[in-house]
Parts: structure tokens; sequence; C-alpha cells
């Protein structure tokens, strides 16, 4: 409230978020606020606030940092559809916002909105379109949605911006392989092999079969590596029929 005698009522539990504002202070040896509240070295009592009622202003930011800090908080515990509801509420009064857009974007997708959540990605890629980043969580979106050949668009234009991700070459090789593009699936499983990530038998596999369909050599030496790191049996059997087959 603007005064003791006006108060602002609130439920049991509910917080409000303020912010003070003081008229200019030109020469002052000493400020004395206080309101009813005390700490180690202050307290609030006896507020006055009608003196400055008339006072006017637009702090644009600091309501566009509240709206996204409460959403950060929002998300922090896991209330996908709270923060949903404050974030998308911040997207519509900061329709330039790349960064709200697209985590806005992910929340939609969180919570099952998959219309929304393309929106807003495609909003945030619009207005960062050089931003790899970006397009990887596009390229997510659209793969979890069946879009592969869009997925695989995004994907490789994130790769474009920014080649150095290996794990984007482990991703486009996955859509690669699938669709049987053994020598652009073996290509880039090498890429993320040759990096500095850990990588598991899976990839090794993978590029072995990629290899043996292209006829490269090494495909023996790849199925060798991923059964000696295999920690699955029945994988084991699989990769050893492969190997039986192909390299005895």
């Amino acid at each position: 409230g603007s005064s003791p005698q006006d108060p602002t009522r609130l439920k049991l539990g509910e917080t409000k978020r303020f912010k003070l504002y003081f008229q200019s202070i030109k020469q002052a040896n000493s400020i004395s606020i206080k309101e009813g509240m005390s700490g180690s070295d202050w307290s609030f009592d006896n507020i006055q606030l009608y003196d400055y009622k008339e006072l006017s202003f637009e702090d644009k930011n600091f309501f566009n940092d509240f709206y996204l800090q409460t959403g950060l908080k929002y998300l922090s515990k896991k209330d996908f559809v709270g923060a949903y509801v404050i974030l998308k509420e911040y997207t519509n009064t900061n329709n330039d916002n790349a960064y709200s857009h697209n985590l806005t974007g992910i929340i939609s997708y969180i919570i099952g909105n998959n219309l929304d959540a393309f929106v807003h990605m495609n909003k945030a890629i619009e207005i960062e379109p050089t931003d790899d980043n970006l397009y990887f969580n596009l390229y997510y979106l659209n793969h979890a949605s069946g879009n592969t050949n869009e997925a695989l668009k995004n994907i490789t234009t994130a790769i474009t911006l920014n080649d150095d991700q290996p794990e984007y070459y482990a991703f486009r090789a996955e859509i690669y392989f699938a669709n049987k593009s053994w020598k652009k699936a073996e290509s880039d499983f090498t890429k993320i092999i040759d990096s500095d990530r850990s990588v598991t038998y899976h990839t090794y596999f993978k590029r072995a079969i990629a290899r043996l369909w292209i006829k490269k050599n090494g495909a023996c030496e790849d199925l060798d590596i991923a059964y000696s790191n295999c920690t699955s049996e029945e994988d084991k059997k699989v990769i050893a029929e492969w190997y039986n087959k192909y390299c005895r």
C-alpha cells in the first residue's frame, strides 16, 4: 500500500515484489527509512508515500526483468505451466527478444503445445538468424515431431553456422543412418569419433555398418572396438554376428 493506513492485503504465504523510487536527493547528511521491518542494520516503518503518488515513471526494463525472472523461477521449480503463462505474457510485450521466444518455445514443447513451440522457435530464428543453438532446438522439435526432412535442414544449418560442435554431426549422422545415406552417415560419425568427445560403442557399430555398405576399409576395426566397449550382452551378440559374417 501507499501508507500504513492503506496497506495492500495479501493471502497467507503470498508475496509481492516491489521497487521503491525516490525523488532526487541533492543534499543530505543522513537518510532514515523505516516501515515496521528490521534487519541487522536497517528497519522500515511509517513510510508515507502520498506525497509522491503523482510521480510518474516508465521503467520498462524493470518490469521486463520482473516477468522474465518470475518465469525462470517457475521454470527452476519445474512448474512448466506457470512458467509458460508468465513467459508467454513476456513475449507478447517483448516480441523482439529471441531468448524469451526460444525459452517459451522449449516450455511449450515440454507441456505438449507443439504448435506454439514452432511459432516461438521460428520467431527466435527470425530475430537471431545466425544463432546455431536456435536451429538445433528447432531440429530437436522437428525430429521429435517426425518431421525428418525439416530436422535435417535445421541441423545442417546449425553445422553451417557453427561447425565446432561435434554433437551436431552426431545428431545428423543418426538421420543419415536412418535414411540409409551410408556415405554421409559414415562421414558424420567419423567427425564425432575424431573429436575430443566421448563416444559409445553404438557410434562405432553404426559407422561399421555404414562402412560395410559403402565398402570402405575400417569396418571390422570398428566392430572390434564396438564389441570391446559394449555393455549389453544382447548387443554383443548382434555385433559378433556382424563381425563373423563380414570379417572372418
